[in-house]
């Protein structure tokens, strides 16, 4: 069991896919800062995180979000999926000012993305929007992950809409 978590983290950390970035944009393999779009005033930049995996004594439970506003509930959650390379580093966050937004998908077989569409601030709520791409039936078990980290100034309940 234990020869096989590096390759579980490994497994996670690929399922763990993101919007593709134009070319202009950062690399796929560096954290992608979305702003709020000029037209959308109530959007929310936001920072999609990379390198992190959901932990396995976290509890299976269907598609939920998780608040974490400490590096305390943060660590209870996820763990640090790093790589060789100078960018197998995990996307760094701040708690004193940031919080961190986890969407987690329950244990799956099937090759599955979860895609940010849209965060905006509604009624002192976040309203996040995504997309589950599903893939091809894997032969292990992943527990797909959409980490993004936000300004505190932020901070309120979220709100999942998307399928």
């Amino acid at each position: 069991m234990l020869r096989m978590l590096p390759l579980l983290a490994l497994a996670v950390l690929f399922s763990c896919g993101s919007p593709e970035t134009p070319s202009s944009g950062p690399s796929s393999s560096d954290p992608q800062e979305m702003d709020a779009p000029k037209d959308n005033p109530s959007g929310v930049s936001h920072t999609l995180a990379r390198g992190w995996f959901v932990r396995n004594d976290f509890p299976d439970m269907p598609l939920m979000s998780l608040v974490m506003e400490s590096q305390a509930s943060f660590e209870e959650v996820l763990g640090a999926a790093a790589t060789m390379g100078p960018d197998g580093k995990p996307t760094a966050i701040d708690f004193s000012k940031q919080f961190a937004i986890a969407l987690i998908a329950p244990e799956t077989d099937t090759a599955t993305t979860l895609e940010i569409r849209s965060l905006e601030s509604r009624d002192g709520q976040l309203h996040l929007n995504y997309r589950r791409i599903l893939g091809e039936r894997q032969s292990f078990t992943t527990r797909p992950l959409l980490l993004v980290f936000v300004e505190r100034s932020h901070l309120g309940p979220v709100v999942l809409e998307g399928s």
